[in-house]
């Protein structure tokens, strides 16, 4: 029998902060752990889109902050209709329900970000669904963490403006505050895992942590926390794939994308997606990767346009980047200007290559060209 899944998403979590906390640490060596997954979008709505679907913004229809209404529902599948149509129950808990393609859920409850206790909440959806689990009926179970969300919008968003210098000049401070944020991500996690294992949920289900997006925390004037740039701060996220059977105990290097995580979950419960009337899931599975049965680098694209920022544009994209493990190109087209940036040797993207004769340039370009991220239209 296939295994249930549970999906916990930590909105806004910083592989580079998260995997220092101690539950996280603890769980990383026990399951399948990729700390360079790169999301399609470095915001909610466009990123879980992506991520739901195992297909890009420019596909389904959401690429821009306000384009949750422009999902193509008819044309692109969710993991939680694929579970659905398998025979699981689908239940989430979500703080708004439009950051997340809502298709194929049975039951959808919204909690409060700034007043629920959400390991309580979470527990209790996790007891009560355990029934479920005993009498065989297989679950897929979305839980959205929304506290770090919930204290960036508070203490950041509502306070500073996308170029406060109060903020943007104290980098440490930022950050010590921020950490505090994934602290208490890190301590729901615990309690979250630990109240499964005392259900016995583990022995038959498939936990998946990721991120959505990442957060800044000042290093570049004029994105104060996401959305505005592609800058490696926001668009690494993380993905820790949790159950023996499949996943064994590993950090693995290689770059993978959010998009990736569909086709790995409906591999892993042996569903297919034959239906042609649907677009083409673009992700691929991370199983070869497990396994060591795949030798090439796979591409990631990500796009936004900020709410705010220098060069706000909330319903079309206008930054665009492709990124390989050791490349980055991004295209910004208010300023009709590229940026290239070697990660390998430049990590924090300081250093701009572009228009210096790196042979790799004209390639990312053409590609990016190629993949329709240049579009006209959002």
């Amino acid at each position: 029998m296939p295994p249930n899944i549970l999906l916990i998403t930590l909105d806004g979590a910083r592989v580079d902060v998260i995997r220092r906390m101690p539950t996280f640490q603890r769980l990383t060596g026990m399951g399948s752990f990729f700390p360079t997954t790169i999301t399609y979008a470095p915001y909610t709505i466009a990123s879980q889109c992506a991520l739901f679907t195992g297909i890009y913004g420019n596909e389904n229809g959401v690429d821009n902050y306000y384009g949750w209404r422009l999902f193509k529902n008819n044309l692109c599948k969710t993991l939680a209709t694929y579970f659905k149509e398998k025979g699981y129950h689908t239940k989430t808990d979500v703080f708004n329900r439009n950051v997340f393609p809502h298709q194929g859920f049975d039951d959808i409850s919204l909690h409060n970000e700034n007043q629920d206790d959400l390991v309580a909440r979470h527990t209790s959806v996790i007891r009560e669904l355990r029934n479920k689990f005993s009498k065989k009926q297989r679950t897929f179970l979305y839980l959205h963490y929304s506290k770090i969300h919930a204290s960036l919008v508070k203490n950041v968003i509502k306070r500073y403006d996308d170029f406060s210098t109060e903020y943007f000049h104290r980098q440490a401070e930022n950050m010590k505050e921020y950490e505090g944020y994934v602290q208490e991500a890190d301590a729901y996690l615990g309690s979250i895992l630990d109240e499964c294992s005392k259900l016995g949920v583990l022995e038959d289900t498939v936990v998946v942590l990721h991120s959505d997006h990442g957060a800044s925390v000042g290093e570049r004037v004029g994105e104060k926390v996401y959305g505005s740039f592609c800058y490696d701060y926001t668009l690494k996220a993380f993905l820790l794939l949790l159950n023996p059977d499949f996943f064994p105990g590993r950090t693995f290097s290689q770059q993978i994308r959010t998009i990736d995580l569909a086709p790995t979950l409906l591999s892993v419960a042996g569903i297919q997606n034959t239906n042609t009337r649907f677009k083409a899931i673009r992700g691929r599975s991370v199983l070869p990767i497990i396994e060591e049965d795949e030798v090439d680098q796979r591409i990631a694209f990500s796009e936004t346009g900020g709410l705010g920022g220098p060069y706000p544009s909330p319903r079309r994209p206008n930054v665009h980047s492709i990124r390989t493990p050791n490349w980055k190109l991004i295209y910004n087209r208010a300023t009709k200007s590229r940026e290239l940036y070697n990660l390998e040797r430049d990590p924090v993207e300081a250093n701009n290559k572009s228009g210096q004769g790196e042979e790799i340039e004209p390639v990312l370009w053409r590609v990016l060209q190629r993949e329709n991220f240049l579009r006209q239209s959002g």
